[in-house]
């Protein structure tokens, strides 16, 4: 028995890794003239559509092996950050970060998860790969 819970014991800190998760959210307004919406995000994605008028993304991150202040500093520094510019009729959704290089902190490789959703206005519908059109009406019109 005595050496089942030095086993234990030892274990332990291997089912204890530090985990940091954080969830934060970024609206961006679809102005009337936007027909296409293109995105241009890091990683996969889940695209939901919604009732509401603005796109909303959700973005979930969980850092192993980290302190807050890592997690902290590349929160800031636009590292999941997402920006949105209109040219002519198309919106374009792009990830500050597209390369996302891996994270160390101490010289360990620090894992990380980051999960997002994007909830896009229902009048648009998904035309191809991360390309959204807005919905022509019956009379001919887009929605």
């Amino acid at each position: 028995m005595k050496k089942f819970f030095t086993v234990i014991l030892l274990f332990t800190p291997f089912f204890l890794l530090a985990q940091l998760q954080k969830s934060f959210h970024q609206v961006y307004e679809v102005s009337d003239s936007v027909q296409t919406l293109e995105l241009r995000l890091y990683g996969e994605f889940e695209h939901k559509a919604w009732a509401g008028n603005t796109i909303m993304l959700q973005t979930k991150v969980t850092l192993y092996d980290a302190n807050n202040s890592i997690l902290k500093f590349f929160m800031e520094n636009g590292r999941y950050e997402v920006t949105s510019e209109q040219i002519g009729n198309i919106l374009y959704l792009t990830a500050t970060d597209q390369e996302r290089r891996i994270i160390k902190s101490d010289g360990v490789e620090c894992y990380e998860v980051v999960e997002q959703k994007i909830y896009i206005p229902d009048s648009f519908l998904p035309t191809g790969d991360d390309v959204f059109t807005k919905a022509i009406e019956e009379n001919g019109t887009h929605d």
